[in-house]
C-alpha cells in the first residue's frame, strides 16, 4: 500500500517529492512537473485553469504513454507526498497529479491511501 500526500514545497517532510518545473531533481519528480510554457501562460493569465488542467492532464498522459516507470516507482513507495510552490489549492497541479496516480493505481491493482490538503480530493 502507498500513502499518497500533498504540500506545499516547504515542508520538510522526509517523503516529498518536488514536481515543479523549476527544481524537481528526480525523474519521478520531471515526469509530473508542467512545462514552463504552461506555468508562465498561466500565471500571466493568458490560459485558463481548464486549459492548464487539460494541458497538464494531456502532459501526462504522454509521458505516461512514453515510459510507465517513473509513475509506478511513486506507487511503488510506501509513502510520497507531492509538493509544488503553488498558494491557490484551487489552480494547484499536486492535487491532479494525485488524481492522476489515483487511476494509474486503479489500472495495475495498487492500493493506496489519500492524504493531504484536501479531504473533498479523496473522492
Amino acid at each position: 500500500m502507498t500513502i499518497l500526500a500533498t504540500s506545499r514545497i516547504n515542508t520538510d517532510d522526509p517523503d516529498a517529492l518536488n514536481i515543479t518545473v523549476k527544481s524537481a531533481s528526480t525523474p519521478e519528480g520531471k515526469a509530473l512537473a508542467p512545462t514552463w510554457d504552461m506555468v508562465m501562460k498561466s500565471k500571466r493569465g493568458e490560459i485558463t485553469w481548464e486549459q492548464y488542467t487539460e494541458r497538464y492532464l494531456d502532459l501526462l498522459r504522454k509521458r505516461y504513454a512514453q515510459d510507465k516507470t517513473p509513475f509506478l516507482n511513486i506507487l511503488n513507495r510506501d509513502r510520497v507526498v507531492l509538493t509544488c510552490y503553488c498558494t491557490d489549492w484551487k489552480h494547484c497541479h499536486r492535487f491532479l497529479a494525485m488524481q492522476v496516480l489515483q487511476k494509474i493505481a486503479v489500472h495495475h491493482g495498487y492500493t493506496i491511501t489519500l492524504d493531504g490538503e484536501l479531504p473533498n480530493i479523496r473522492s
